[in-house]
């Protein structure tokens, strides 16, 4: 390559300190400096003054708010540093690691569930037990079209999805931390819009007929009546403790989701018990209330089909309207909106946080205030 001098732009045998033409010092330097920049992201190798050695660095990406970097010392040469780079920043140096999608999620989710509520460990081991069909891939072998096949095929019309590309970003996340992968391909992931809330709930008729469900063959209708009379969400459902039922009582400590409806202070009025006490006999392992299983949402559809509770496009009464239920009943009984606030345990109350962790008489009380059908009788003294 013929070198020439940046002020004259005239030619100069290699290696010259001078011009011999216009006598500029160092002429090509900055020519030549240029030439052998790097680009964001390749890295970089600085000299240690105190050991005299080189070392090289380069950028992993932001993980959980923070710059994450690796980093090789002891080069005894800038250039040993230089040639180091790629292999810090390819797939090559991370070869030896199990990159599969399994692998990550084996090392990422322990301690991501700690940080989780029950409703959403249970929600997001789901999620990862539908991607099944690329555990054994290479993440980095993953492009987004793969993962938009996925999710597309996945059940239900939002949320199911919306919980799989949270994983999904949390797999890449963890990649990205590791070395492994600069780019979180759940990024370009589409997905549905997002329904309206459909924010219906059962009226009378269909409460009486969901008893008439029960009477006949007590099972499955029991946690959709349970949820109505209870407030409960269907997370909170499925994570309560049968410890913390006490049927003779007429409560329930339990709740996720804000402070306020943390362990809270969950009151059964007195003709549902008999259903708490039918749940609890048949709640998973002899430890939850309830059983916790995958197809929860198609046994609640079922549950209203059998009991002949007519749903449609505009009114699917999918199981949140069961919490819409207890709040629109309570408020029908006559319950004050203040004390309904403290039964459902929403986070605006701020006085809410001095219930959560003991029975609360005021509750219970107001919770014999819901709609009772005139055919239903209470048999809490057999429970």
């Amino acid at each position: 390559m013929e070198l020439t001098c940046i002020k004259c732009e005239k030619a100069l045998p290699e290696g010259a300190r001078w011009c011999c033409w216009c006598g500029l010092k160092d002429p090509f330097v900055l020519r030549q400096q240029k030439r052998k920049s790097r680009g964001n992201g390749e890295g970089s190798v600085f000299k240690d003054g105190k050991t005299g050695t080189w070392t090289a660095q380069v950028s992993l990406g932001s993980y959980n708010g923070k710059i994450h970097r690796r980093t090789k010392k002891g080069f005894k040469t800038k250039k040993a540093a230089l040639e180091y780079l790629p292999q810090m920043r390819g797939t090559g140096y991370a070869s030896e690691r199990d990159m599969t999608v399994k692998a990550i999620w084996d090392k990422l989710w322990p301690a991501w569930s700690r940080e989780l509520s029950a409703g959403k460990v249970d929600h997001y081991g789901r999620a990862f037990r539908r991607l099944e069909p690329v555990w054994n891939a290479c993440i980095t072998n993953l492009i987004a079209q793969d993962w938009q096949d996925i999710v597309d095929k996945l059940p239900g019309k939002f949320d199911p999805k919306k919980e799989a590309k949270v994983v999904i970003s949390k797999l890449y996340q963890y990649a990205i931390a590791q070395g492994w992968t600069t780019v979180n391909m759940a990024e370009f992931i589409r997905l549905p819009g997002q329904n309206e809330s459909k924010k219906d709930a059962f009226t009378r008729e269909e409460l009486d007929t969901l008893w008439r469900s029960w009477d006949t063959a007590p099972g499955w209708v029991g946690y959709i009546l349970i949820m109505c009379y209870c407030g409960l969400r269907p997370g909170e459902l499925k994570s309560i403790r049968l410890e913390d039922v006490h049927l003779s009582e007429l409560y329930m400590v339990g709740g996720i989701k804000t402070t306020a409806g943390k362990r809270r202070c969950i009151a059964i009025p007195e003709w549902v018990a008999p259903v708490v006490g039918w749940a609890a006999e048949h709640g998973q392992r002899g430890k939850l209330l309830a059983i916790s299983e995958e197809n929860f949402y198609k046994r609640y559809y079922e549950a209203l089909d059998n009991a002949g509770i007519v749903r449609t496009d505009k009114r699917p009464m999918t199981p949140h309207c069961c919490r819409h239920t207890f709040v629109t009943q309570g408020n029908d009984s006559g319950i004050p909106l203040a004390t309904l606030q403290k039964m459902a345990g929403h986070a605006d109350v701020s006085v809410t946080a001095g219930y959560n962790h003991t029975h609360d008489p005021e509750l219970i009380k107001a919770a014999q205030k819901l709609y009772r059908p005139s055919f239903v009788v209470s048999n809490t003294s057999e429970q």
